[in-house]
């Protein structure tokens, strides 16, 4: 889907040559529903467009801190063998970094106990990020 998003194709030519559509959906009626859809967006003026979402106060956050805390869910998505999109968007990572405590689903229920609490606590300076053989350990400080 986010290659599709991004490349816009116009034809179930070029639909079809996005990663996982095969040809016989780029050219049914899943397809052209599809690319009807996509030509719709295209023809909105730009005021028609949704906003793209901000940081709440227009802070940009640290790019060290935020590729810290992408280390950190790599390494706990990795030791519990969950994919890191259902534990934390991008959003959620750049939230993280420039609010104290966002309301995001990475600081709630299991989430929460498998990154979110080391997440703040990295950020807190209590935990630091270290290599034990080929994986990335939390060190207490």
């Amino acid at each position: 889907l986010l290659e599709i998003a991004a490349t816009a194709p116009d034809s179930a030519e070029a639909l079809s040559r996005a990663r996982g559509v095969t040809r016989g959906f780029a050219e049914g009626k899943a397809g052209a529903s599809l690319l009807t859809a996509i030509r719709a967006a295209r023809a909105l003026p730009d005021e028609g467009l949704p906003e793209a979402p901000r940081n709440r106060d227009g802070a940009r956050p640290s790019p060290a801190l935020v590729a810290l805390l992408k280390v950190l869910l790599a390494a706990k998505c990795e030791q519990h063998h969950v994919a890191p999109k259902l534990m934390a968007s991008s959003d959620d990572i750049e939230r993280l970094a420039t609010e104290d405590r966002p309301d995001i689903p990475a600081l709630h229920g299991w989430r929460q106990e498998v990154f979110g609490a080391d997440a703040l606590a990295l950020k807190a300076g209590r935990v630091a990020l270290g290599v034990e053989g080929r994986r990335i350990k939390l060190i207490t400080t």
